[in-house]
């Protein structure tokens, strides 16, 4: 083998090896911020909370992610998108609400505190816009679907509704709970709730 092409190997090797190195940093932080963000919200999180628990130097969220904002927003978009994939899959209302509550992935509610912090036009847009489009629209969709025939339903303001409300199940608001039990019969009762408002409206 020519020195050359020896060169070549070593070079092809060390930029694979960046490449993984790159990619697991990257894969790190995500997994921080998807700990963190989705226990405590944006605003309690430190820098310092996340390189932590990743492991890794503040250049490697700069480098990655730009800063905490920008690490941010790529992990709700995710967890937005991935919670919105599955919400789509469902036939009802109490499978939307176990889809959004399963592993509890994220808090709904926590997310539009959030957005209140972000101070990028853009990056608020961009959680905005995955809110609406992954998952206003599914949950809207489906209720269009399960309403009453000739009901006349604001689909879009009634998966707000359902989304706000399923939150009551969620881990974090436990304590407002006060030790109430709730689990999959809450997405029954918000169904019946909506049946219930979408039949008062039909003609």
């Amino acid at each position: 083998m020519g020195h050359f092409q020896s060169l070549c190997l070593v070079l092809t090797d060390v930029n694979t090896r960046d490449a993984s190195t790159a990619r697991t940093g990257r894969k790190r932080l995500l997994e921080a911020a998807a700990v963190l963000f989705a226990q405590s919200g944006y605003q309690a999180v430190s820098v310092a909370q996340i390189l932590e628990l990743s492991g890794l130097k503040a250049p490697s969220l700069y480098h990655h992610f730009g800063d905490k904002e920008g690490l941010y927003v790529e992990w709700a978009v995710g967890a937005i998108s991935a919670a919105g994939k599955e919400i789509g899959d469902q036939k009802d209302v109490h499978g939307v609400v176990q889809a959004l509550l399963r592993d509890a992935r994220f808090d709904f509610l926590q997310i539009l505190r959030d957005m209140r912090d972000l101070k990028d036009a853009t990056n608020l847009s961009t959680v905005r816009d995955t809110v609406d489009e992954r998952l206003i629209k599914p949950v809207a969709a489906i209720l269009q679907r399960v309403s009453p025939r000739g009901a006349s339903i604001d689909s879009h303001e009634q998966a707000y509704f359902l989304l706000h409300a399923a939150m009551y199940a969620h881990p974090a608001y436990t304590s407002m709970r006060k030790g109430t039990k709730i689990n999959g019969s809450v997405a029954s009762w918000i169904g019946q709730m909506i049946n219930d408002r979408a039949a008062k409206t039909a003609p």
